[in-house]
Order: C-alpha cells, then structure tokens, then sequence
C-alpha cells in the first residue's frame, strides 16, 4: 500500500541542504525495509501562519511503501528532525498512479527550467539599404 508523506523543510535552507536532508529520511526509511517510489518538490512556499517561528518552508510529498513499523519510525524521525518543521503521514483512498504523478513532475520542472531560463531574443532584422536617389 503506497502512502503520502508531506514534509514542510525550513525555508532557511538551501536546496542542497533540502536534497541532503531528503536523502537522509530516504535512507533512514529504507534502513527500516521502505522504499521512497517518488519525491514531488513543490518548492519554496510562504506558510499562512508561522510554525516553529518560519513563515517560509520547502514543501515536499513522497509516496513511499513500507511496514505499519517502518511508518511510525519514520514519523517518529521526521518528528524530532532539526530541518522539518512539519510533516504528516497519510492512506489516500485510492491507490495512487505513479506513473501518472512522474509525468506531472517532469512537465512541472520542463515548464519551471523553461521560465527560468527563456530563449534568447531573435536578433533584429536587417535594414534595408537605402534606394540611391534619383538624379
């Protein structure tokens, strides 16, 4: 059964410390026999009201699969983890298509890479020479 676990990181980090950590839960996850199938980054995000003092955070939902134990150790981790602010460990009621959310992800980040760095502008069209005048 796949689960979703959002995880709001401080938004005081760097996206290198936001990858580091997120590879430190995967680890940590699959030392207890998980496996994280899937990360959705959505970003940096301002919150609607501060928690533990932050108004921003790096907001992130893993689809991960693992044991009722591995679940509640890995809630356990992201509970007392210096980096998160909050993170909550939910069943949907339908099984998730995975297949289906990587191809939102990779046009998501396409269409971010796209308004991040847009195409050069066309270079101006030539003048036309001058006619020579009558005489």
């Amino acid at each position: 059964m796949i689960h979703e676990c959002m995880v709001l990181f401080d938004g005081g980090l760097r996206r290198e410390q936001v990858e580091a950590s997120r590879s430190r839960i995967e680890q940590a996850f699959a030392k207890l026999g998980g496996k994280v199938h899937l990360w959705d980054m959505w970003g940096e995000r301002r919150l609607s009201y501060p928690i533990k003092g932050k108004a921003l955070a790096h907001i992130a939902v893993a689809y991960l699969e693992g044991s009722n134990e591995a679940r509640a150790e890995l809630a356990r981790v992201l509970k007392y983890a210096e980096d998160v602010l909050r993170s909550l460990i939910v069943r949907p009621d339908e099984e998730p298509d995975l297949a289906q959310i990587a191809a939102k992800i990779k046009a998501r980040s396409e269409r971010d890479a796209q308004r991040d760095n847009p195409p050069p502008p066309p270079p101006p069209p030539e003048a036309a020479p001058e006619p020579a005048p009558a005489s």
